[in-house]
């Protein structure tokens, strides 16, 4: 077991506020957690007590050089499960080695405050430094806490039990994915069942695009994260995923709220159309009363436009790398629909029904 000093004083602290909540109870603060004997309870936080008073002297070192005065499978499930919480996702894949680590690490949840998917040959991964080979995966040895990266060998037969063990019981708050190479139907499963706040999927060119992010790939994601941002997608989805996925958004019944992606002019007009918008000799049109347009002065689609559907926003931005870009988000609250409406150098602009 590896703990970084970061790890070490998270978990000092948490063990003084263990220590305080049962403060002025007969029973050791540890008693909270199994009903486990008094003694025994007693003999493990003298042992911890003791790990954590070498970690505090010796804050430079590896803490691992100490690891075998500390008695970790002796200590009840539920404080073992607290300490892999501090550790990386990494050094809770190396549970597996043992019986029981390992069972009490499939029952843990975790969070990631972020993670990093790419492979060795996307641009992605140049400026990594320091990079060791774990099974078939290639990871980072120096990391900062709670910010994983995951390096996938395109030379090699894919590992994904990191990805499976994620998905299965980690929530992260923000994943990246730049990927240069195609993957096989499995990494797509495992892509689709991460759970995050954010995900941002990057692709190096517009073939592993067309084969990589289709309408179903799309519809995958809606329960998988809260806000999805698709980089140069171009002409790879149709205007009819593109209305599917609105429509999904708008009845508001998935987790994901807010989607961002590089698309063509070819795709997002007619798109508009199914909605109901339509540009024509710089006019809007509009078969639907309840959109409502905002934009500059002049219906320009190299500006920027907004347009609301009662509490569904659309944008359509104009980019000089990406053509457009378009964003879907539903508003949750009337608050957060009318600060959309409020942006700065923002106009409402009179629709004409047909």
């Amino acid at each position: 077991l590896e703990m970084s000093p970061d790890s070490v004083d998270d978990l000092k602290k948490e063990m003084k506020r263990m220590e305080e909540r049962s403060r002025g109870r007969a029973v050791p603060s540890f008693r909270l957690i199994g009903d486990r004997d008094r003694n025994e309870l007693n003999y493990l936080n003298e042992k911890l007590r003791r790990f954590m008073y070498i970690a505090d002297k010796t804050p430079h070192e590896p803490i691992n050089v100490y690891c075998h005065h500390f008695p970790l499978l002796l200590l009840p499930s539920k404080l073992i499960s607290r300490v892999f919480s501090f550790l990386s996702v990494e050094d809770r894949l190396k549970a597996r080695v043992n019986k029981k680590l390992n069972a009490i690490e499939l029952e843990s949840k975790y969070y990631v405050r972020s993670l990093a998917i790419g492979d060795n040959s996307s641009s992605f991964s140049e400026d990594v430094k320091g990079m060791r080979m774990f099974g078939n995966l290639c990871l980072p040895y120096d990391m900062y806490r709670n910010d994983q990266m995951i390096m996938l060998k395109t030379d090699r037969c894919y590992s994904f039990e990191f990805l499976r063990k994620i998905s299965r019981n980690s929530t992260i708050g923000q994943v990246s994915i730049m990927l240069n190479s195609p993957l096989n139907m499995e990494a797509y499963y495992h892509l689709c069942n991460l759970e995050a706040d954010k995900m941002t999927i990057g692709l190096e060119s517009y073939e592993l695009a067309s084969s990589i992010i289709t309408g179903m790939f799309l519809l995958g994601l809606i329960n998988s994260c809260k806000q999805l941002d698709v980089l140069n997608l171009g002409r790879v989805v149709t205007h009819g995923d593109l209305l599917i996925l609105y429509n999904l958004i708008k009845m508001g019944k998935p987790k994901l709220k807010c989607v961002g992606m590089g698309v063509t002019i070819s795709v997002w007009r007619p798109f508009l159309s199914l909605v109901g918008i339509t540009i024509r000799e710089g006019r809007i049109f509009s078969t639907n009363r309840d959109i409502q347009a905002f934009g500059c002065n002049e219906v320009n689609e190299d500006r920027v436009m907004y347009y609301f559907d009662n509490n569904m926003e659309i944008s359509i931005t104009a980019t000089k790398s990406a053509g457009h870009r378009l964003g879907m988000r539903l508003h949750e609250t009337q608050d957060s629909l009318r600060a959309a409406k409020a942006k700065a150098n923002l106009v409402r602009i009179d629709l004409s029904m047909e």
